[in-house]
Order: structure tokens, then sequence, then C-alpha cells
């Protein structure tokens, strides 16, 4: 299976900042990369939430292009799995496709031995973990850096070649392709960057709550969705109110991550003053006052309305 990249939702601050939620599929191992870019809010599927057998049935990460050995860390070449093998250990030879595929098998046989002896899932999946792909929900402002890292190319020995892993370049260069084709709707200040929440859950929601408790509800309800859109269920809940439960469950629990990917559109004026406030804070001591604004710049996350969100610490 292959990288894959959907564009959930593109927005605009009335400061000209752009917030862009996108759904990505890669492979487990990538999340390390990914990771690395802190100004990226990242919600990633969890081995610790898929039950062992639901994890060795499914997808399966192969390599499509298989990098030549040499040193450093950019190969210079790639070649087709089935143009090089090996001798195995039953008197012929494996290509590369066929040694993947063996270590694979091997990997699955172990998490389910692991899982009928009853250790939990989070130790019996991962052995399965180099070869599974796993939804990640990645949420920012800047993107910039992330692009120029994972989008670079050097000379190969016969072609341009990524200078970073080649699903890495895969997945870059699709988020690149999706923000420089698709226009950003333009929000008003105080208006919600909301991801998958939809025009039905907007009439459903005021229909059966009251003002301010109504446009609370999606905050709840897109957190438990992206959290939701990464583990073994895939999709997106269609019970509205099972969804806002589950956000507030959320924040009961302190996983306030997924409170990093909803935003409210902030003006310049506004920025200024919030920022004022917090220096103010600094200044008069506090040095550990949290950041008005979080990682994404022009727009307050969700998470900044929940009581001691940089510190589960403090009850």
């Amino acid at each position: 299976m292959r990288v894959s990249v959907e564009l959930i939702l593109d927005s605009k601050s009335p400061a000209g900042a752009r917030l862009t939620t996108f759904r990505c599929v890669v492979p487990k191992f990538l999340l390390a990369q990914i990771a690395r870019h802190r100004m990226l809010s990242i919600s990633a599927g969890s081995s610790r939430a898929i039950p062992t057998s639901k994890a060795i049935e499914g997808d399966v990460y192969v390599p499509e292009r298989w990098p030549v050995a040499g040193p450093g860390m950019v190969p210079k070449a790639y070649v087709d799995g089935k143009d090089v093998s090996s001798p195995n250990s039953f008197g012929s030879e494996w290509d590369a496709n066929e040694w993947w595929a063996y270590a694979n098998q091997a990997a699955s046989y172990t998490a389910d031995g692991l899982a009928r002896a009853g250790i939990h899932k989070q130790v019996s999946n991962r052995p399965l973990e180099p070869y599974m792909m796993t939804p990640v929900i990645l949420t920012a402002t800047q993107w910039s850096n992330f692009l120029a890292l994972r989008t670079s190319l050097v000379q190969g020995e016969t072609e341009m070649v990524p200078e970073a892993q080649v699903e890495a370049y895969e997945l870059a260069c699709e988020i690149e392709r999706l923000l420089r084709e698709n226009e950003p709707r333009a929000l008003n200040h105080g208006q919600w960057h909301l991801p998958f929440i939809t025009s039905e859950d907007v009439d459903y929601a005021y229909e059966t709550r009251q003002g301010c408790e109504a446009y609370e509800s999606f905050r709840f309800a897109s957190a438990a969705r992206c959290a939701r859109t990464t583990t073994a269920r895939p999709g997106v809940s269609v019970d509205y109110d099972k969804d806002v439960k589950m956000g507030k469950q959320l924040i009961a629990d302190r996983h306030i991550s997924p409170f990093e990917h909803q935003g409210q559109a902030l003006s310049l004026e506004q920025m200024a003053e919030m920022f004022k406030v917090y220096m103010g804070r600094v200044l008069g001591g506090e040095l550990d006052a949290p950041t008005p604004f979080g990682n994404h710049v022009g727009w307050l996350q969700a998470r900044k309305f929940i009581a001691n969100e940089s510190d589960a610490g403090v009850k």
C-alpha cells in the first residue's frame, strides 16, 4: 500500500494565516520523522488501540522503490525488488519482495503467538510495526520547513533522487500539491476551523442545544473524530452525541492533543493583545505561563480553552 493524503479542511484567518488539516496514511515507521517537525499538530494511530488480530489483517507496507546500499543516509540509486536477490536457508534465492514478505509473515506469527499467550496488544503488536500502515491527522499553519526538507532532490547515479526517505518525499510532495491547488475558505475573526464537522452536524447541534453549548459541542465532536480517525475504527462516526461525549472524556482522561486540530480565527489586533497579556505574565515572573497560540500562528487552538492544558499534574 502506498502513502495517501486527503485534504480535510483548509481555512484562512483575517490576518492571512492559513490553517490546513490532512488525513494521511503512511508506513508506521515514518511517524518518527514526521514528529520531528514541531510546527505540525499530529494525531496518529496507536498500536495500543488495535486488537492484534485486526492489526495482522491490516494493510501491509511493501517498498515500491528499493534503495541500493551505499555510504551515507541518501541512496544514490533505486532498483525493482524483483531484480535483486540473495540466498536463503532453504537452498534457493529470494528477491527483495520475497524477503520482505517472509519477514512480515514471521512478525505476524510472533504477534499472534504473543496474543494467544495472553500478552496485551501494546506489546504483541510491536513486531508488526515495520510493516504496518497507519492513519495520521496533520494540522499546521507553517508547512514551508517540512516541505523544503522532505521534497529536496540531490543528484544520484543516473537521476535526481529524494534527499529524504522516499516515503517521506512522497508524503510531502502530495501535501505540497494539495496546498498549491486548493483555495482556503476565508473565515472572519471568531469563526472556527473544525475538521470533520459537517453542515448536518451544525444543523443537528443547533436543533438539540442552546447557544454557546451548541457551538462548544463542535470542538468536542471534531476532536473526537480526529482521535477516532487514527484508531482501528476508520472513518467518521455518524453519532454526533456520542462524539461530543467522547470529546469530553478525552479531556477528563487528559488526552488533549486531538484538540490541537481545531482553531479559532484571530485578527492581527487580537493576536497583538493576547501576546501583550502573555508577555506581561512572563515579565511578571510567570516563566512557565503557557503560550497563547500553541503551534498555529494566527489561530487560537481549542486546547487553549482547556484548563491546565499544558500540565496534566494540575487538577
